[in-house]
């Protein structure tokens, strides 16, 4: 009887190694596996991150070089920036104008600083018409003269060139129109981009 049961429980704990064995085998090919997909997952989804900041990077680069709104608005910024250097510089320039006993540095110092005021003055009046609303320029219709009268063959020549340029303004204007709308279209791009960009990587 010793025997027999010492034979069964040797059989039963080769099963059990046995299955324990092919048990942790299986469960370490599962666990690597699922690394192996998560990791995958993760290479896939840098992908998409890397093709989506390309593509972002691609259309901020467009709306700022080929956008005239942009060159605008950026030479309007430009202005605000000169006109805050200006205060400061004429603070400055006060200050050292009103100091008693000045040295030698500080009227080295005034005199750098109003040749300095000279070119900013200048580059202020370079910009002059981006001071107040930038677009107002863009965007306002040109005056439209008195339409000429055609009494005679001679003035027939002047109506023609009078409805050339008003075909011409009307060109420009639907090309502003059209940028205009290519902006917006390129600035929703770029909102689709973001949200993407915020699911893969929140």
């Amino acid at each position: 009887m010793n025997f027999k049961n010492l034979i069964v429980a040797f059989v039963l704990l080769s099963i059990t190694t046995v299955f324990s064995k092919s048990y942790a085998e299986e469960n370490t090919s599962i666990e690597e596996s699922r690394n192996a997909v998560l990791t995958q997952d993760s290479s896939l989804d840098m992908e998409k991150m890397n093709q989506l900041l390309t593509q972002k990077e691609a259309i901020e680069r467009d709306l700022i070089e080929n956008n005239i709104w942009s060159k605008i608005y950026s030479n309007y910024h430009t202005y605000q920036e000169l006109e805050q250097q200006q205060t400061t510089l004429n603070t400055e320039i006060i200050r050292l104008k009103n100091t008693k006993n000045i040295t030698k540095e500080e009227q080295e110092a005034l005199q750098n600083a109003q040749d300095n005021m000279i070119t900013l003055l200048g580059k202020l009046q370079l910009l002059k018409e981006y001071q107040k609303d930038p677009f107002k320029k863009f965007l306002t219709p040109p005056t439209i003269g008195a339409v000429p009268k055609v009494e005679s063959p001679f003035a027939v020549i002047g109506a023609l060139s009078y409805r050339e340029k008003l075909e011409s303004d009307m060109e420009a204007y639907n090309n502003r129109y059209e940028s205009l709308q290519l902006i917006v279209e390129k600035f929703n791009g770029k909102q689709l981009i973001l949200k993407k960009l915020l699911k893969l990587d929140p």
